[in-house]
């Protein structure tokens, strides 16, 4: 293989670089914020811890594809806060042009940039259980991650949170029943309208 198509595949560390709203604090108490790389990390753990405890028949691997794959666009369009009206409106256009963009960038013999460019739009269109498992947990993860980072909420409210990710959990009751206990727990903790 040419190194040159092998070195196409850095192009997808820059995902690492890629700023997230959540706030990571390091074993020194310093405070950053999380990279879409971490996100994308943490969510294939906890789609793996949820797929150990609770009976969801999808096609594990394919859910891990998914996830790993679904912000890869960030690396041209930048992540967009789900509390960010304003940007979110151009999200989806904004991110199908970027997946494009990375599909020629990844490009060659090996057909990889069109492998991610497929879980993209297979993500991004939800028509499959995988796909909605992966966007329950991508959208589960953000808000576990900000558990630890109470302020991080002073903007939200519970129906805020359900307005916006709720629709998510249809598909699993079992994991919905948990996201509602998790809301719970963070309303009489008072981390809303702090």
């Amino acid at each position: 293989m040419e190194l040159k198509k092998f070195f196409a595949i850095r192009k997808i560390y820059a995902l690492k670089t890629v700023e997230r709203n959540g706030t990571v604090v390091t074993e020194n108490d310093i405070e950053r914020q999380e990279s879409s790389a971490e996100h994308s990390w943490s969510a294939m753990v906890l789609a793996d811890w949820i797929l150990s405890n609770f009976e969801i028949k999808v096609d594990k691997l394919r859910v891990f594809e998914l996830i790993m794959y679904h912000d890869l666009v960030e690396i041209h369009a930048g992540d967009i806060c789900i509390s960010d009206v304003e940007g979110r409106a151009a999200k989806v256009e904004e991110e199908i042009k970027a997946a494009k963009m990375l599909r020629g960038e990844l490009s060659g013999d090996n057909g990889f940039g069109s492998r991610f460019y497929d879980l993209f739009m297979e993500f991004e269109e939800q028509k499959s259980i995988e796909a909605k498992f992966a966007k329950m947990v991508e959208t589960f993860d953000a808000a576990l991650h900000e558990l630890d980072h109470k302020k991080n909420w002073e903007v939200w409210t519970k129906e805020k949170l359900y307005f916006l990710k709720m629709k998510y959990f249809e598909a699993f009751p079992e994991i919905k029943k948990l996201f509602i206990e998790i809301a719970d727990w963070v309303e009489s903790e008072g981390y809303f309208n702090q």
